[in-house]
């Protein structure tokens, strides 16, 4: 029964945690992680993530597949959960999305509470979490009584089937029917969520499968390998993922000794002795040892599915806590290479006690008694599952394993079956019910394993194609991506999430231009637009904004080294498409499209035919343009506008833009001049001038508005007034506009002009921030428009003709600018790439089009047809541009495949370069930036600590960036403006702003944007400061605790006290000053609105009696040395110490606290590195005297780099050699510099 064995309880752990049956009661969650300040507290309080969501029930359908009306076509209750705190309805014009678990088989709060993927994008999405419970687990039973016999409705399609249905019935009654629905499912349910995909695209708009095994069954090709789970375990057990080297050798032996000890009484006893056994525990024989030992096994299956690099209750089910690397933890038990026979059993039953006895408290092990019988019945389930649709073999060899021989036998298996649950398997109809291998055509779809996880091999860890993507997470075990964030996390999961979040937010903006385009169309069949050109108008105005968006993010530095694109290539495609749709229809009447259209696709020949030159020139010209508006928010979104296929696309679509001018110019000249028969240098007499007045007026344009507009700016922006900054935004791209057109250009090239002027001064960031509302919402209603401007009517009678005319320009285009894209320094995939980006028609095409059957040089249903064409291309531009992807992958590799599935070596987390953001630039801001930017920030982050701060004031903006600081303008307590200015996370905060309800609504909205962030604040009082630390403040400074501090020492130390005092003292006072302020903010939340805050806690006294009294002894020795830097360089150290301003003194304390958090977080990142201890200082200056220049000896000392350059990359160093801060290096006396710097590295 070996083989059974491995079946059934191998097979169980694809629940990641059904297998132990613990039901997850809420109350198992508390108390379950010790430090209530870690950020991941969140999944271990199931309490408070419940409280934010709904539980509900619905009536199912039992059988989804049977039309009976009796007893089959009977409801059940299935339980979900709704969770809508973050929700919002509408998002850049569209219903924001929905995020949906489906459930796997256990209690769906054990998802609910762990799933923190979900959770921590919801606010970034607006969206609502909805968590779905599986049909026969946790409460949604379909019969109260006897439900072991009613065994045949438990299947993957009918739980399918189940949230298909739920899915339907919740979005109409929410009425987010346009609400792009993102799945989600880690083991089991990634198994689902990948099925739920294939199965109901329409209803799930894409999915992200962690851990799915989804190639384990039969029929594979190539085929399963059944001993891979095992093996990978067993790498887990080596020091190649952290472990003792003689653990898994250890435990190969163990298994001979426990088998040997079970043929005789006596060994039967010293099993019972040595591996702790309960004495009711069955071991009377040889048999007994077989499920001794595979329930022994299974716990070193579940470790190493657990090995998360901190301290985890889910695989427990929230039972209890396994450690962090639970199987290093079991191996230290196996770590002795020379243990052998009692040693070896007491050894065994320990690293499985790590996960059986997790909690300590067992006395003795049982095998036949589960951890907690009472969910006994969720596991039951998976068996029977797993004996069904779910049958996936596995086996161990005791070779390539550490395990004992357990080959598959498929004929006991089946037995087993039968005994069990009376069915008998289909091996291959989960192969052929799902595709196995053979799904190359699933579209959004991100497949996540981690290489520390025994299910990695049957994942999917090779790209299916370009929209259904696998991510590799080499340090990652079980979904570890679809849990809560964590300090500890690895670089590489960190990486995934970015990456999911990135196709979620691609999948979610395809829905929506999808839907509001319909949704346009749909309004004006109804007749609900009344003036469809002034609603069209409007919605141009979107364009404009995308246009001038794309300018901010272009300096004039970076639109020159687009001239190669934009007037080469860029040319090159314009003319060349022109030309070639020109020829298409030539000669008049009876041109090759012509011929085709009427020969193939029956088309009347009237349509069909082309009258005139003229027509055909417009024609070719229209169709040449390709969209601004979607290629560009393509390229936005994916983060692909900086790489060189991305520049090549914006150069050709500012050709476009600025090709449009001529067009518009040569339109009415084309209408009154007869071109058939002009010679060359006449139409040249027509086009040069045109070209010269073009580029001309584009200079004049450029210059004046680089000398006005940045003046105009500054004076707006003293004003301080928030308004008037947003109106002088809204104005520029209008009004810039507005000229160009008056000019005769594009408006969208003077809006795009305006954004890259704009790019080159410090107000582009806040300006960004401001005007991507705007943004949204009109290019929302004009991809409403767009889709209102289809004639169906037209559409339906000559759909063939449309078909064929959309297919002959994408063709077209992507055949001209794929092959000339490459004479341009293109590769062949970045050529590849650009003519299927560019292949549609554009918005400019409808502007051509509209003038020309203005001018009667189109017939109305011809110039009505082509509106279709361009229409009907624009819909296509995402599933093109991922085409695209494919195509040039395809190309680039020819067909290379690497081996994904090998973990290899892993390479240490790269350092942290997220920046300390600093909001305010005042006397504290400064002085926390010199901190960040001293000699001692360098030496403890092994190089410079990146910050940004961000100011309102121009004036002193101006001044800042001129002595080198890095200072943007901008509300930096505006998550918008942090994420304009490229900030997607920041690493700290420190919020110093002066007005005191300015800095409390500053920390809250930066702590809900980034509730993990540690965010520092000054506080003006201590009632301030309790209001701060309500909102979110980490760490409170006040302005009054600092200056007392600072004069109390002062006052101290002439008196006479020593310096080891004065330190004792004030570290003793802020930390009770510290716990006074908590205090403070614990009474403030629970004092009612009416209510007085209690006079006693007015006043603050220092309890001395809670101070240690070893460590106050100590305070009264003399100091060994002194160690104070003095800014000021004059006068002795008790003397600098009272010469700080309140604000300087106010911040010195936190601004070390920020260094602190930057040290921590980059040990945290890369817990192997470490610096090299500091040289002497009479070495280093040696050293340095050697080289003859560059570093001075006192820097030298702390390891800085030589060279005679600034340190900071940034400032020239004023004169004083490479002192990579603002003082004269002579300030900084070198003895205490090296003392400070071997502190820091420490």
């Amino acid at each position: 029964m070996e083989a059974c064995a491995v079946l059934i309880t191998t097979a169980v752990l694809v629940s990641g945690a059904g297998c132990l049956r613990v039901r997850p009661h809420l109350d198992a969650y508390k108390g379950a992680i010790p430090d209530d300040t870690d950020p991941w507290r969140l999944a271990s309080d199931g309490k408070e993530l419940i409280s934010k969501c709904d539980e509900r029930w619905r009536n199912t359908t039992l059988d989804h597949f049977s039309w009976e009306h009796s007893p089959a076509k009977r409801t059940y209750p299935q339980r979900y959960f709704v969770c809508g705190e973050h929700w919002k309805r509408t998002e850049n014009g569209a219903t924001a999305p929905i995020f949906l678990y489906i459930g796997n088989e256990a209690d769906v709060t054990l998802y609910l509470n762990h799933t923190g993927l979900m959770w921590e994008a919801a606010p970034d999405f607006g969206a609502l979490l909805v968590f779905a419970e599986h049909r026969y687990y946790g409460e949604s039973k379909p019969f109260k009584e006897n439900l072991r016999e009613h065994m045949e409705y438990l299947t993957a399609d009918q739980a399918m089937a189940d949230y298909a249905e739920l899915m339907t019935d919740l979005k109409a009654e929410l009425h987010a029917e346009d609400s792009a629905v993102i799945g989600f499912g880690g083991s089991y349910g990634g198994m689902l969520a990948t099925w739920m995909r294939m199965k109901f695209p329409h209803i799930v708009d894409g999915v992200i499968a962690g851990s799915a095994p989804i190639w384990t069954f039969y029929g594979e090709d190539p085929p399963w390998d059944s001993g891979s789970f095992a093996k990978v375990v067993t790498r887990d057990a080596t020091p190649a993922a952290g472990a003792a080297e003689a653990c898994a050798p250890n435990m190969r032996q163990a298994w001979q000794e426990l088998f040997a000890a079970s043929e005789s009484q006596d060994g039967r006893q010293q099993l019972r002795d040595s591996m702790l056994l309960c004495d009711d525990a069955p071991l009377k024989g040889r048999p007994d040892a077989d499920p001794l030992a595979n329930w022994l096994s299974s716990a070193f299956d579940y470790l190493a599915m657990g090995m998360y690099p901190y301290p985890s209750p889910y695989i427990l089910n929230g039972a209890g806590i396994l450690p962090a690397f639970p199987m290093r933890t079991a191996c230290s038990h196996l770590a002795d290479p020379y243990m052998d026979g009692p040693a070896l059993l007491q050894g065994l039953a320990r690293a499985a006690g790590v996960f059986y006895n997790y909690s300590g408290q067992l006395d003795c092990l049982n095998w036949a008694v589960g951890p907690n019988p009472e969910t006994q019945e969720d596991g039951d389930f998976w068996g029977y599952q797993s004996c069904t649709e779910q049958f996936m073999p596995m086996s161990r060899d005791g070779v390539h394993d550490m395990y004992w021989p357990q080959p598959f036998n498929e004929e006991e298996a089946f037995a087993e079956c039968q005994r069990q649950w009376n069915v008998t398997p289909r091996p291959m109809w989960p192969t052929i019910n799902w595709g196995g291998r053979h799904i190359s055509t699933i579209t959004n779809a991100v497949f996540s394993n981690g290489l520390l996880d025994p299910w990695h091999p049957g994942g999917v860890l090779k790209d299916l194609n370009p929209t259904a993507i696998a991510v590799i997470i080499p340090e990652g075990a079980h979904h570890l991506d679809l849990m809560f964030s964590h300090p500890d996390d690895p670089a590489s999961v960190k990486h995934a999430r970015k990456i999911e979040q990135q196709h979620m937010a691609k999948w979610i903006h395809e829905k929506h231009v999808s839907s509001l385009a319909a949704s346009g169309l749909i309004l004006e069949k109804l007749g609900l637009f009344r003036n469809i050109e002034q609603v069209q108008k409007l919605s141009e105005l979107g364009v404009l904004f995308l246009l001038f968006e794309m300018g901010l993010e272009l300096s004039l530095d970076r639109l020159k080294g687009l001239a190669k694109y934009a007037f080469g290539l860029g040319t090159a495609q314009v003319g060349l498409t022109t030309l070639a749709f020109t020829l298409f229809a030539l000669p008049v009447g009876n041109g090759l499209g012509t011929q085709i259209l009427v020969k193939v696709f029956h088309a009347n020949p009237q349509l069909a035919a082309i009258r005139t030159l003229d027509e055909a020139i417009v024609i070719g010209a229209a169709l040449s343009l390709s969209s601004s508006a979607f290629v560009l928010q393509l390229l936005s979104e994916r983060g692909e506008l900086t790489t060189k296929f991305g520049s090549a696309t914006l150069g050709i679509l500012l050709l476009q833009d600025i090709a449009v001018v001529p067009f518009l110019v040569l339109l009415p000249v084309i209408e009154t001049t007869d071109l058939e028969g002009q010679s060359t240098a006449t139409l040249l007499t027509l086009f040069v001038p045109t070209a010269l007045q073009t580029l001309g007026s584009l200079a004049l344009l450029l210059l004046g508005g680089r000398l006005i507009l940045r003046r105009v700016f500054e004076l707006v922006a003293e004003s301080r007034s928030d308004e008037t900054f947003v109106a002088l935004c809204l104005l520029t791209v209008t009004g810039a506009s507005l000229l160009t057109q008056r000019l005769g250009f594009s408006d969208t090239l003077g809006a795009f002009i305006a954004g890259v002027l704009l790019a080159e001064t410090n107000y582009r960031t806040q300006v960004e921030a401001d005007i991507r509302p705007f943004r949204g919402m009109l290019l929302g209603l004009f991809f409403v428009t767009t889709g209102s401007s289809l004639d169906l009517q037209l559409f339906f009678k000559e759909w063939p003709i449309v078909i064929a005319l959309t297919g002959g320009l994408i063709a077209t285009k992507i055949g001209i600018i794929g092959s000339v894209a490459q004479l341009f320094g293109l590769s062949k995939a970045e050529a590849i790439r650009t003519g299927f980006m560019l292949s549609q028609g554009g918005e400019f095409a409808f502007v051509l089009l509209s003038l020309a059957n203005e001018l009667k040089i189109l017939p109305e249903e011809l110039n009505r047809l082509l509106i279709i064409v361009v229409v009907l291309s624009m819909a296509l531009t995402p599933v093109l541009a991922e085409a695209g992807k494919r195509v040039a992958e395809a190309a680039e590799n020819d067909g290379a495949e690497g081996d994904l599935t090998t973990p290899g070596g892993q390479p240490k987390d790269p350092k942290d370069v997220r920046p300390v953001v600093i909001c305010g630039f005042g006397e504290i801001g400064q002085t926390v930036a010199n901190m960040l930017e001293s000699p001692f920030a360098i030496s403890l982050e092994r190089g410079k600590v990146p910050y940004v701060a961000f100011d309102m004031s121009p004036s002193k903006l101006e001044a800042a960036r001129a002595a080198g600081f890095n200072v943007l303008y901008g509300d930096g307590s505006r998550p918008q403006v942090l994420r304009a200015a490229g900030i997607e996370y920041p690493r700290a905060i420190a919020v110093v702003f002066t007005a005191r309800q300015g800095s409390v609504n500053a920390v809250k909205h930066l702590h809900e944007a980034f509730p993990d962030v540690h965010i520092f604040a000054r506080a003006i009082d201590f009632s301030h400061a309790a209001e701060l630390r309500q909102a979110g403040a980490t760490m409170i400074t006040t302005s009054e605790q600092e200056a007392g501090l600072g004069l109390g020492a002062s006052l101290l130390g002439d008196l006479g006290a020593n310096e080891n005092s004065l330190n004792f003292l004030t570290k003793a006072l802020r930390k009770q000053i510290t716990a006074r302020v908590k205090m403070l903010a614990d009474e403030a939340a629970s004092r009612g609105p009416d209510e007085a805050p209690d006079p006693a806690h007015q006043v603050f006294v220092f309890d001395s009696d809670a101070c240690n009294p070893d460590e106050m002894r100590r305070s009264f020795l003399p100091p060994s040395r002194t160690a104070a830097l003095s800014r000021s360089g004059t006068g002795s150290a008790d003397q600098s110490l009272s010469s700080f301003s309140e604000d300087q003194d106010a911040m010195a304390k936190p601004g070390t606290q920020i260094l602190a958090e930057a040290r921590s977080s980059q040990q945290r990142e890369d817990s192997q590195a470490s610096s090299q201890p500091a040289q002497s200082q009479q070495h280093s200056s040696d050293r340095h005297s050697s080289e003859g220049s560059g570093t001075p000896p006192k820097f030298a000392a702390l390891g800085l780099p030589s060279g005679g350059k600034s340190m900071n990359g940034s400032r020239d160093g004023n004169g004083v050699g490479d002192c990579p801060v603002d003082c004269d290096g002579d300030e900084c006396a070198p003895g205490e510099l090296v003392e400070a710097g071997q502190k820091s590295q420490k």
